[in-house]
């Protein structure tokens, strides 16, 4: 992998693939997207989904035509999926990619940029000015991960909602995960100690031997109750939450007096009847300050300087892109399936790789 980056080599098979024809010139572009076929119930199944080839409408006046390199896989789309996309869209995701066609001056062909466009080869659209990512900051894996939506959630919600400081003890679940792995390393370089919670020994090992945890645990083994008040210590400040239920009841009496739960994120309410209040009315707990967020909320003002304390702590070496990369655009349902299994081998951020080269 390259230098400041941890990554697991590509996996994943295609889906079977229907195909849309249309009429059209022969030098007509036309590329493939993977649409949701059904929507999804209670446990994700590839064949939610369809892959399609449709023709790509060439940009108009002010705007790009990107090929994407990279595209996304996160828990939140399962919400999206079930409650407003419709059958039919294109997944919603994050993409990274290069402009290939171009009407837009401030986006010359080969400038890389980072869109909200799906799961699809191609898209056309107007850049908005927060779009545009920086190739001298970070390559598409960079940004789709630490210079991301992942970076900036761990980022928000340890600071900005969590007020992390030096000599703290912060407990961070999935901490092997996308936005766990990151908040993690943003503990580590505040000065803070760190309890990284994962499962299974290979995750637990990756949270200390590469994202530098002081301590890493196994939600999965009969001693972890125990093992995670005797890592708490004096009590935890901040606990920084990717999962939810179990997890999190198990955690707020460790909290100290003044310690608070950021909720980032309940992987296990997704595809489970867990994700519960903790603990109502337990006086043990209810004092403890619980607060969730939604990351978007912050985009307004404090996206432009979180990406750029990200980029100083990447460039600085504190900080590192985690990626297990599935190969293929018919590959993203079985991707982001591996999101919600136990026992997922899969480190870091999920993306399915489009492409490797910025041709067109």
């Amino acid at each position: 992998a390259p230098a400041g980056r941890a990554a697991n080599e590509p996996v994943g098979s295609p889906v079977s693939r229907e195909k849309q024809h249309t009429e059209s010139a022969p030098t007509a572009r036309q590329g493939e997207s993977v649409v949701m076929a059904r929507r999804p119930g209670g446990a994700v199944d590839r064949d939610d989904f369809a892959v399609r080839r449709r023709r790509i409408a060439p940009p108009g006046d002010g705007e790009v035509l990107i090929r994407h390199q990279v595209t996304s896989v996160d828990p939140y789309q399962l919400n999206n999926m079930r409650r407003h996309q419709q059958v039919g869209d294109i997944v919603e995701a994050g993409c990274v990619g290069v402009v290939v066609e171009s009407n837009d001056s401030r986006a010359p062909v080969g400038t890389q940029v980072a869109t909200y466009s799906g799961w699809t080869e191609y898209s056309t659209r107007r850049l908005a000015a927060t779009e545009f990512a920086d190739r001298a900051l970070g390559d598409e894996l960079d940004w789709i991960h630490v210079l991301g939506t992942p970076g900036v959630t761990a980022y928000v919600g340890l600071h900005d909602v969590g007020g992390v400081s030096a000599g703290w003890t912060v407990a961070v679940s999935a901490a092997a995960g996308a936005v766990g792995g990151v908040a993690v390393q943003l503990a580590k370089a505040a000065g803070a100690r760190v309890i990284a919670i994962a499962g299974g020994s290979d995750r637990v090992r990756h949270t200390t031997d590469v994202l530098g945890a002081d301590i890493g645990l196994d939600y999965r083994t009969d001693t972890f109750e125990r093992d995670l008040r005797t890592a708490a210590g004096n009590g935890i400040d901040l606990f920084f939450d990717n999962v939810g239920g179990s997890l999190l009841r198990s955690t707020l009496p460790l909290l100290t007096a003044s310690g608070k739960a950021v909720i980032s994120g309940r992987v296990s309410a997704y595809v489970t009847d867990e994700g519960g209040p903790a603990h109502p009315g337990d006086p043990d707990t209810e004092q403890r300050t619980v607060q969730g967020f939604l990351v978007g909320d912050y985009y307004p003002t404090r996206l432009l300087p979180v990406r750029a304390e990200l980029a100083r702590l990447l460039e600085a070496g504190q900080l590192t892109t985690v990626v297990s990369e599935f190969e293929g655009l018919g590959s993203a349902p079985e991707a982001f399936a591996s999101v919600f299994r136990q026992g997922s081998p899969y480190l870091g951020k999920r993306v399915v790789r489009i492409a490797r080269d910025q041709s067109t």
